[in-house]
C-alpha cells in the first residue's frame, strides 16, 4: 500500500500494489482550496497587510447559539463555513442571520452565497446526477465548492433535510489510468463527494464526515465516518465557481 497526503494542498492519494509492483488501483481525495485539518480544523485567511495565515474554523453547532431555532435543516452552518474558507475571511453571523433569517430556501441561500463571495459565480441546480458529479471535481480543483440539500429516502421514522457542505471529492482511476505525479496511475473518474454538515460532523482530523456515492437509480450512499450507512437524495445543489 502507498500512502501520500499532502496537506497543504487538500490531496490524500492511495494505491493498492499488484504483484510485482504494478498499480492496480488508486484513489485520490480533493479538497476545497485553502483548508486543512492536520489538528484542528482551520483555514486560510488573507491578513490587511497582504499577508496570509491560518485560523481556526469553527465546526461546533455551538458557534451559532440561534442556529438550531432559525435554520432547522443547517443551511446557515454550511453557508458560514463555505462562505468563510473561499473568501479567506469569517463570517459576522449578524450579517448571515439578516440574509437568511427563516429563508433556507435553495433561492435564498444562493443569494447569500452571491453576497458573502462577489468573486464567485454561483449557480443552483435542480438535484444532481451523474454528470454533475464528474464536474464537481473540476470544480474543486479550480477553487470552487457546493452546498446541496440531502433527503433521506426510506427511513423508517422521518427525518428532516439537511445542508451539507462539499468539501471534497473522491477521484478513481479507469481500468487505463494515466501515470501521474508520484509515478502512480492518475485517478480519473469522481466515484463520491466528501461531505461534512451540522449534523454531520468529521471524526478527529478527518477530512469529511461521509462519502456521498450515486447510485444507478439517482439516489444516493452516504457512508459515514462512524460506520452509519444510509440512502439518501439531493433535491437541489448549489454551485460556487471563482470567476
Amino acid at each position: 500500500m502507498i500512502l501520500q497526503v499532502l496537506s497543504a494542498w487538500g490531496l490524500l492519494i492511495m494505491a493498492n500494489d499488484k504483484p510485482g509492483g504494478a498499480i492496480r488501483t488508486g484513489v485520490q481525495h480533493h479538497f476545497v482550496h485553502g483548508l486543512r485539518f492536520d489538528t484542528m480544523w482551520s483555514y486560510q485567511v488573507q491578513s490587511l497587510d497582504g499577508g496570509k495565515n491560518w485560523t481556526r474554523l469553527s465546526l461546533e453547532a455551538g458557534a451559532d447559539p440561534d442556529g438550531m431555532t432559525l435554520d432547522p435543516e443547517g443551511a446557515m452552518w454550511c453557508v458560514r463555513c463555505c462562505a468563510s474558507v473561499l473568501a479567506q475571511r469569517p463570517v459576522p453571523l449578524k450579517r448571515l442571520h439578516k440574509m437568511l433569517y427563516g429563508r433556507c430556501d435553495v433561492a435564498h441561500v444562493a443569494a447569500a452565497l452571491a453576497a458573502l463571495l462577489p468573486g464567485f459565480d454561483v449557480h443552483m441546480e435542480n438535484g444532481l446526477n451523474r454528470a454533475l458529479l464528474q464536474d464537481t471535481s473540476q470544480l474543486v480543483q479550480a477553487g470552487g465548492s457546493m452546498l446541496l440539500r440531502l433527503e433521506r429516502a426510506g427511513a423508517k421514522h422521518q427525518q428532516p433535510p439537511s445542508w451539507m457542505w462539499v468539501v471534497g471529492v473522491e477521484l478513481r482511476n479507469s481500468e487505463r489510468g494515466v501515470s501521474g505525479m508520484f509515478g502512480i496511475d492518475q485517478p480519473t473518474q469522481t466515484s463520491a463527494l466528501l461531505l461534512i454538515g451540522r449534523d454531520l460532523l468529521p471524526s478527529w482530523a478527518s477530512g469529511y464526515g461521509a462519502k456521498a456515492i450515486c447510485d444507478e437509480d439517482g439516489t444516493w450512499s452516504v457512508r459515514g465516518v462512524d460506520a452509519q450507512t444510509w440512502q439518501g437524495v439531493v433535491s437541489c445543489a448549489v454551485r460556487i465557481c471563482p470567476r
